[in-house]
């Protein structure tokens, strides 16, 4: 959330501008969202939002060295999360349920570990922390690396799950892609967690969005924008869906009673000062497929 993010600490870091990680074009844009001195620009061309300039490899690697320890520390979300957990590998093995698996991103290994033991399962992860504690608690094969300088063979994995990742990333391209080489024929690749800047909450709320992070979601795609991405290099939708009823996170009336408040202020001149509540629309979980 916008009140966590330790901006002073992460300034020397800020990356030089980019064009537009979808279409490639530099056609002037527009802001979309500011707040401090990242801005969030919206492609003119075909509507992705990023943040940019966004944080350099090494500013985001620093900021990711703390992610597991972060998390672990805040015991609610972590709980959560595992709930979470359980609903995303019930969705997903609905379309695959055996073969080579790779978590990208894969924290300490809890939510990889959650899927049937039909999978061969292979978790990496930039941060090192995350990689000990899952060698130390599982016995799936764990690595520190990055997807695109990883040691896996081309054609070679029949799913790819990247959870809370594609909107992490300085070139999302070069995730996609290398998706493309691992996986096989048919083979799947599940994105999920993953920000949905076309819900509803994101528009209204800009900047006070639960889940605007400028240092850590420097890519906030909607359906189209993520399948304009996918298609390119070869890939398929097969389903998305937006999580949020009966979800962990889901607290329907109260949710929505905050929500028709803050329409309220809005229509009667007054600001917003709180962050958004959770809300359908947020979340996407689409399922690509390898043609």
């Amino acid at each position: 959330m916008m009140q966590e993010v330790p901006y002073e600490e992460y300034k020397k870091y800020l990356d030089k501008k980019r064009k537009c990680i979808v279409c490639q074009d530099y056609t002037p844009s527009k802001i979309w969202a500011k707040d401090s001195y990242f801005n969030a620009i919206e492609c003119n061309s075909c509507g992705m939002v990023s943040i940019d300039p966004p944080l350099t490899e090494e500013g985001l690697s620093l900021y990711y060295q703390k992610n597991f320890s972060r998390r672990e520390d805040a015991k609610i979300k972590w709980n959560n999360r595992l709930k979470q957990y359980d609903q995303d590998k019930k969705f997903i093995e609905n379309f695959i349920n055996s073969g080579k698996c790779l978590d990208v991103g894969c924290g300490g290994g809890l939510f990889l570990e959650s899927l049937n033991k039909n999978f061969i399962k292979y978790g990496i992860d930039i941060d090192n922390t995350s990689i000990i504690y899952a060698k130390d608690n599982f016995n799936s094969d764990y690595r520190v690396e990055s997807l695109g300088e990883d040691s896996f063979n081309y054609n070679s994995l029949d799913l790819i799950i990247m959870r809370g990742v594609i909107e992490h990333v300085l070139d999302p391209n070069l995730y996609v892609k290398r998706c493309s080489e691992l996986l096989v024929k048919g083979g799947y690749v599940f994105i999920c967690a993953t920000p949905n800047i076309n819900s509803f909450t994101a528009k209204f709320y800009r900047e006070k969005w639960n889940l605007w992070h400028p240092i850590q979601h420097i890519n906030l795609f909607d359906e189209n924008t993520l399948t304009l991405l996918f298609e390119k290099y070869g890939f398929e939708k097969k389903i998305i869906t937006y999580p949020y009823i009966n979800t962990p996170y889901e607290n329907l009336n109260k949710d929505y009673l905050e929500l028709e408040k803050d329409l309220i202020n809005i229509s009667q001149g007054k600001n917003i000062d709180r962050i958004s509540p959770p809300f359908w629309g947020n979340m996407i979980s689409v399922i690509y497929v390898k043609k």
